[in-house]
């Protein structure tokens, strides 16, 4: 059966690279190596398939890791930019004389990538520095209109949805709610 892109979502990429990391410590503590992220946005939504997105990064953070020098980070940062949300995998290593299997690590990681439709670009500097940039569509936020006139209410709402991709609206009355549609 072929994979395809799947139905898109809502993604806090933010959250999803923080779990990607958590569940790839052991490797890093493995290869003698650190993982530090540095996000902008406290949550940075984008509109892909969860699963494969964490299975693309999943695949490709597991290629870097044993490239990287021991005692070398690789650093991941994560920001809006415009209408896209980036990703940068930032490290000094060297994958064909630090791996005993030899290969590009985007390589198979492009292939989930090219199924998602997402932009994924390595960038060889000197010294053995390597960037990878993955460049992902935002989400358009969405409005939620309460009404109701129980203005603690409409608080409430507003700060459970505080870290969503929502603005909240209040009305007290239906006429107030037609008014501001």
């Amino acid at each position: 059966q072929r994979l395809t892109g799947g139905d898109p979502q809502r993604v806090d990429a933010v959250s999803l690279l923080d779990h990607v990391v958590d569940d790839l410590r052991v490797l890093a503590e493995e290869h003698v190596v650190s993982v530090v992220i540095n996000a902008a946005p406290e949550h940075l939504y984008v509109i892909e398939n969860r699963v494969m997105l964490r299975q693309a990064m999943l695949n490709l953070i597991s290629q870097i890791l044993p490239c990287i020098y021991p005692g070398e980070a690789l650093h991941v940062r994560i920001e809006r930019r415009g209408e896209r949300a980036c990703i940068e995998l930032d490290y000094r290593g060297d994958c064909l004389s630090r791996s005993p299997d030899p290969k590009d690590p985007q390589a198979i990681a492009q292939q989930l990538f090219d199924l998602l439709s997402v932009s994924c670009t390595k960038v060889t500097q000197g010294e053995g520095r390597q960037r990878i940039t993955i460049e992902l569509n935002i989400a358009e936020e969405q409005s939620v209109l309460i009404v109701d006139d129980n203005r603690d209410l409409i608080a409430l709402f507003q700060r459970y949805l505080r870290h969503q991709p929502y603005q909240v609206y209040g009305a007290a009355s239906f006429a107030q709610a037609l008014a501001m549609l």
